[in-house]
């Protein structure tokens, strides 16, 4: 493709198409490796909140179906 050295950079249509899916191509590129980097981890089900202490661990508990937080000492409802 031959630009028009008359056009300012940007005008022409086919051009902005072209940097806009090479943007795209970008954000999932970036999306992959966050997710392939480990980033999202999956929330443990447990039978029983295990003792607090590694602060901001999340569980969900088994029994009621609801997501806690370890503050560090103990246990908190999210």
């Amino acid at each position: 493709m031959s630009l028009d050295p008359y056009r300012p950079p940007g005008v022409d249509p086919n051009l902005r198409l072209y940097e806009r899916i090479a943007d795209l191509e970008r954000q999932v590129r970036e999306l992959r490796a966050y997710v392939q980097g480990g980033s999202v981890q999956q929330v443990p089900v447990v039978d029983a909140l295990p003792t607090a202490g590694r602060k901001g661990r999340l569980v969900m508990l088994d029994s009621d179906n609801l997501l806690y937080r370890d503050t560090g000492t103990a246990w908190a409802l999210v």
